[in-house]
């Protein structure tokens, strides 16, 4: 577990470790990233936070320059707490990944990987990739 990623409040450790990966993937995939665009440059720091609600778990990410906690704080993805059939017939698993519709929604019409299985599909640290 990488000490730098914030840990999440889950209940359930098998989610809740799957989810430190993830988060730590993302975070590998911004440095990656940041250090092949500007290696002379000073990058910001990049975290994530797990924000668990009643059926999704919400992970934020941020991007903080010069040590100051100043960056704007934004919605990366959903992850599903619990198995179930969304409204519109989605069968939803625990751990799959959602894309999110708005800082306080998932998007509803696919999944985008599945975060127990290490699946991570098109994600990144911006978030998971358009279908």
């Amino acid at each position: 577990m990488n000490s730098k990623t914030q840990q999440t409040e889950i209940k359930e450790p098998i989610l809740a470790n799957a989810i430190v990966e993830y988060m730590d993937y993302c975070k590998a995939d911004y440095e990656a990233r940041w250090n092949t665009v500007s290696p002379n440059s000073a990058g910001g720091q990049y975290s994530m936070r797990a924000h668990p609600g009643q059926k999704y778990i919400r992970l934020t990410s941020r991007i903080d320059y010069n040590g100051q906690p100043d960056g704007q704080v934004s919605c990366h993805s959903f992850i599903v707490k619990r198995d179930f059939v969304t409204s519109t017939g989605l069968d939803l698993k625990q751990g799959d990944i959602l894309m999110a519709a708005s800082y306080d929604q998932p998007a509803l019409n696919k999944v985008r990987g599945n975060v127990l299985q290490r699946k991570y599909g098109k994600s990144s640290w911006t978030g998971t990739g358009y279908l």
